[in-house]
C-alpha cells in the first residue's frame, strides 16, 4: 500500500514538472543567417527580454540561451510576436544588434524595441524604468527612430494625402495609428 503511495506521488509530480516545463515554451522558430528555419519553442518571457535574448528549445528539446550579439540569428518568432535583429545606433553613436518586435507591416513597418535602464536605488535594491522606442523600416530596408518630435512629420512623409485632416496625430498613439493607416489603400 506505502509503495503504491509513494509511486502515485511521484506519477504525479513527474507530471505536474513535465507540465510546468513545457508550459513556459510557446511555439515558434527562428531563423539563423544562411536563412534556415528551426521550428521548435522559444522560453514566455517579457517584451524588454524578448529583445535582449531568448531562451530556444528545439523539436529534441535541445535548450540553448540566444543573446541580440548572436551573429548567426536574424529573426525569430514567439508565439504570435515576430522579432527581426536590426543594427540600431545607442547614445554613444555605436551600433548594436538588437531584436526588435514588429508591431505592423504595410506602407511602412513599425517596429519597438523595449528595454530597460537602471535608474539608482529603490528600498536598497536596483530601480529601473522601462522605455519604448519605436522605429520606422521602410520599403528600402532604411531604418529610422520615431520620436514624439518628428511623428508628424514622419505620418506627413509616409501617408501624405492619405492622412485624415481632422484628426491630430499623436505619439502615445502610435501603434493605433499606423496600423489603420497601413490598412488604407
Amino acid at each position: 500500500m506505502f509503495k503504491r503511495l509513494i509511486i502515485a506521488f511521484l506519477s504525479l509530480l513527474m507530471v505536474i514538472t513535465a507540465y510546468s516545463q513545457k508550459e513556459n515554451f510557446i511555439e515558434g522558430f527562428i531563423v539563423n543567417y544562411p536563412n534556415d528555419t528551426i521550428y521548435g519553442f522559444i522560453k514566455e518571457s517579457s517584451t524588454e527580454k524578448n529583445c535582449m535574448k531568448i531562451t530556444f528549445k528545439d523539436i529534441n528539446d535541445n535548450i540553448s540561451k540566444i543573446k541580440h550579439s548572436n551573429k548567426k540569428i536574424v529573426s525569430y518568432k514567439c508565439g504570435d510576436d515576430y522579432y527581426l535583429k536590426l543594427p540600431l545606433d545607442t547614445v554613444r553613436r555605436k551600433v548594436y544588434n538588437k531584436f526588435l518586435k514588429v508591431v505592423c507591416t504595410g506602407k511602412i513597418t513599425l517596429l519597438r524595441y523595449d528595454y530597460t535602464i537602471a535608474i539608482g536605488s529603490f528600498a536598497g535594491g536596483p530601480a529601473f524604468d522601462y522605455q519604448t522606442d519605436y522605429y520606422i523600416l521602410n520599403r528600402n530596408s532604411q531604418i529610422q527612430k520615431v520620436l514624439k518630435s518628428n511623428y508628424s512629420n514622419i505620418m506627413k512623409m509616409y501617408y501624405g494625402e492619405n492622412l485624415d485632416k481632422s484628426k491630430k496625430y499623436k505619439f502615445k498613439n502610435i501603434e493605433e495609428d499606423i496600423k489603420k493607416l497601413n490598412k488604407r489603400k
